[in-house]
């Protein structure tokens, strides 16, 4: 078996029965190719790179899409804004937090 296969035995307890899985991973998607990846993506707010459905952030940039500009700390005061109590849910659970700002639930 190669580095990408395995095999897996599933038995319930108490009976000699079980049953074997030979399972090929994947690993790369189509959209994991470099000619695929989106630099400075408008999708990302232009400060971040979007692959696969998903920003990542350029330094001193968070959120969904790249939309926060921040350092770390930045980041725990605008994500403490959107909290009621210190230890509270965000935005009570019926939103999310974007950039300190609780953006609710339809």
């Amino acid at each position: 078996m190669s580095m990408w296969s395995k095999r897996v035995e599933i038995s319930p307890v108490g009976l000699s029965e079980y049953v074997l899985l030979d399972i090929d991973l994947l690993c790369e998607c189509d959209c994991e190719k470099l000619e695929n990846e989106e630099v400075l993506s408008s999708e990302c707010s232009n400060s971040g790179t979007y692959e696969c459905g998903i920003c990542s952030c350029e330094p001193n940039y968070f959120g969904r899409k790249c939309e926060c500009q921040g350092d770390d700390i930045v980041k725990e005061d605008k994500l403490a804004s959107c909290k009621k109590e210190e230890n509270g849910t965000l935005c009570s659970g019926r939103g999310d937090c974007v950039c300190g700002v609780c953006d609710c639930y339809a």
